[in-house]
């Protein structure tokens, strides 16, 4: 099927794989893939309510879900344990508490042969981890990945040598997916931390992961209106991120980016995508007079704070005018975006063209970093800062004075084009470098990045729109 499968790539689009594994098989061919982990990380069975039956009878009434309209919540103190491939790895005093049930169908349950029954079943079973379970301990990835996405914490239990349900866990099938859990794994230490479940159960520490893989999910099935319909008709976009309970208190949360209508494209996308790739609980400001919220909906529909924000220069330079020695500056690259830290403030500006290309830390002092025209790479200063005024008049002394600011690569012409083309070329500093900024005109009439080059690894790697690939063989 090479043939065909590569043709249908190159026709189409590329191939979300659900393993890691299966990502390099297609790659070795020369196949378009990108690992996209299991459409079962989009399931939202929130308001799928159960009955007051026993669980494990598993013939409750099935109500209507509604991730919008969801019913009074109850504290959900249910321990469930779905075939737990080796039960000795969870404490005793846990298993006698926990409920237990199968992914398979039991053969008494009714319907069985009937297809809507055995929906019904899997229906239910879904709306259990949903409404009912405060944790979820499995050794199944379709239970486990399902469940994450519903927001429930999962401990998944694997074997360093056997078998998961399903077949052999070493042969790749699982790998990559079960970054998502809780992962206890006796044979290789990962042993049991959760005490006896008593008290409050932490996110999926991969919660930011499996946010990443439902937004590429909603950005392909989006563009299916049977898909898109259903999502909206049953409340499931926007998206209700997973990862708003891994909070990390010591890393920036708000940026700002300056931009018109001329500007957006694929490239611009990917700045965006970078921030809140790092930065996924992040407020991010998009300032412009001529977008409008919709033209960048998708990062809403994903469950990212994207806001388009209009701004007035002349009102911006009153303000700031009025408050400080701004009277000496001109017009130039670099007035607007010190303006609007200057009235809004409080984070960090990123130009079109910069990648962000790691966590960047609350403690980053005051600076910027400047393009070759003269035009802001990247800026932090707190709102009404007089660092900002310091700065502004002293942009040449920072050139000379390392201490003024802060550094990353800011590619030339040349460079840009050596990121994209060449293979063999490399940046140095590059894996301790808080952004990268290309050349705005090279990099905005860029077509295609090698797969092998650093431009692939700074540009199309640390991306959440997977699906849409910019690179080549």
């Amino acid at each position: 099927m090479e043939k065909y499968l590569r043709a249908y790539t190159e026709t189409v689009e590329p191939f979300g794989s659900r393993s890691k594994l299966t990502n390099r098989l297609l790659r070795s061919f020369k196949i378009k893939s990108y690992f996209a982990a299991c459409l079962t990380l989009t399931t939202n069975m929130q308001g799928a309510v159960l009955d007051d039956q026993a669980p494990s009878q598993m013939l409750n009434k099935i109500l209507k879900p509604n991730a919008r309209a969801l019913p009074s919540p109850k504290e959900k103190t249910m321990i469930l344990m779905v075939d737990v491939q080796n039960e000795k790895a969870v404490p005793e005093d846990v298993r006698k508490r926990a409920i237990h049930v199968k992914a398979d169908i039991n053969p008494k349950y009714p319907d069985l042969r009937k297809k809507m029954g055995r929906f019904g079943y899997s229906y239910k079973l879904l709306s259990m981890y949903a409404n009912q379970a405060k944790v979820i301990i499995t050794s199944r990835i379709h239970v486990g990945l399902p469940a994450a996405a519903m927001g429930v914490p999962v401990i998944f239990v694997s074997s360093a040598s056997g078998w998961l349900p399903g077949g052999k866990q070493k042969v790749g099938r699982v790998e990559g997916l079960l970054d998502v859990f809780h992962c206890v794994e006796p044979e290789s230490g990962k042993n049991w931390t959760f005490d006896n479940l008593t008290g409050v159960i932490p996110p999926n520490p991969g919660n930011h992961l499996a946010d990443r893989y439902r937004a590429s999910f909603w950005h392909v099935l989006k563009k299916t209106h049977f898909y898109a319909d259903t999502a909206r008709l049953f409340g499931m976009v926007p998206l209700q991120r997973l990862g708003l309970a891994n909070v990390d208190v010591d890393v920036q949360d708000t940026f700002h980016f300056l931009l018109n209508r001329s500007e957006l494209n694929w490239q611009t996308q990917r700045a965006i995508e970078h921030v809140f790739f790092f930065h996924p609980n992040s407020q991010v400001f998009v300032h412009s007079n001529d977008i409008i919220q919709s033209d960048l909906e998708i990062f809403v529909e994903s469950g990212y704070n994207l806001v388009v924000r209009k701004y007035d220069v002349d009102s911006l330079k009153r303000d700031a005018f009025d408050n400080a020695p701004f009277k000496g500056m001109i017009d130039n690259q670099i007035l607007t975006p010190f303006l609007l830290l200057w009235k809004y403030g409080g984070g960090i500006y990123v130009s079109k063209n910069t990648m962000v290309y790691k966590e960047i830390p609350m403690s980053l002092r005051h600076g910027m970093v400047l393009e070759e025209d003269g035009a802001a790479a990247m800026m932090y200063f707190d709102k009404y800062s007089v660092d900002i005024f310091a700065m502004t008049l002293r942009n040449q002394e920072q050139e000379k004075d390392p201490s003024l600011s802060w550094k990353f690569p800011v590619l030339s012409k040349n460079d840009t084009l050596k990121c994209v083309e060449e293979e063999a070329w490399a940046l140095e500093g590059l894996d301790t470098s808080l952004a990268v900024s290309l050349h705005p005109s090279t990099y905005a009439d860029l077509g295609v990045i090698k797969i092998d080059s650093v431009c692939y690894k700074v540009v199309e790697e640390p991306c959440i729109y997977l699906d849409e690939i910019h690179w080549e063989f």
